[in-house]
């Protein structure tokens, strides 16, 4: 008897069990979805380069861009590169080479493996990178609630926010409140409201079959939200009742699922 595969197993098993969540699309999917949608606006403009020298026009335009990988995690694997007049500048991890081809230095690259987005500039007062992690989950009703939205700041200028790349985290209070002063309310309202929204619009897209999203954005100095990138199984967050919060939700979900085995 041939050995079942991964999938098929899981085909198999969705005749008896019922699961709590799904997977959604990698990041050039997604983006697809969501550029041909009422969301497009939140995109930064990307690329799916087939070629080293469609990374080299784009960047040629936008001066300063990100280029990661479709299926990356944790934010291995992206550079940021920017043009300075003929040269290039590419930063990985924290270390910056410069090179006068990105045609040489990306020879090696699969280029068809990652996905092209211009650099948006979200930061502190400090100027140190930071973008915006909102956890969403659904609730006992089955709809989608906030579990917790928190800033992810970048050790140092160039560098990706991750915690697994040595980024950090405060209190989203504590952070929006002396940059925004009395709107800092404001400005996380808004982000609450563009989370779900989005979260109800891909469920919509993926048949009501998601249990919770990681979504990223930035914010830049004009408040306007750009979408980085949606998770569909994050890292609960171990910070501020994350882990709790998560719990608590995720049990009212499997409550709220089990009723439809009765």
């Amino acid at each position: 008897m041939k050995k079942q595969t991964s999938h098929k197993r899981y085909l198999r098993l969705q005749k008896y069990v019922k699961f709590t969540e799904a997977p959604i699309g990698n990041k050039e999917e997604v983006n697809t979805i969501l550029s041909k949608s009422s969301f497009a606006s939140f995109l930064p403009t990307s690329l799916s380069p087939k070629t080293l020298n469609e990374v080299v026009d784009f960047t040629s335009e936008h001066k300063k861009v990100v280029l990661k990988p479709v299926w990356g995690c944790q934010g291995v694997g992206i550079l940021i590169i920017e043009k300075k007049n003929e040269a290039y500048i590419i930063h990985k991890d924290e270390a910056s080479f410069p090179s006068t081809s990105l045609l040489v230095y990306l020879a090696d690259v699969n280029i068809d493996e990652y996905i092209l987005q211009q650099f948006v500039v979200s930061e502190t007062t400090n100027g140190l990178p930071v973008d915006f992690r909102i956890h969403t989950q659904k609730d006992s009703e089955g709809k989608f609630v906030l579990t917790k939205v928190y800033p992810r700041i970048a050790s140092v200028k160039n560098k990706v926010t991750n915690y697994s790349q040595g980024g950090t985290t405060v209190d989203i209070q504590s952070y929006l409140e002396p940059k925004y002063k009395e709107d800092w309310k404001v400005v996380l309202q808004s982000m609450k409201v563009f989370a779900l929204q989005l979260s109800e619009f891909l469920d919509e897209k993926y048949h009501q079959s998601l249990n919770e999203l990681g979504i990223d954005i930035g914010l830049t100095e004009d408040r306007k939200i750009y979408l980085y990138e949606v998770n569909w199984r994050p890292g609960v967050p171990i910070i501020f009742n994350g882990e709790l919060n998560h719990a608590k939700s995720l049990l009212s979900y499997c409550k709220y699922r089990s009723k439809s085995l009765s």
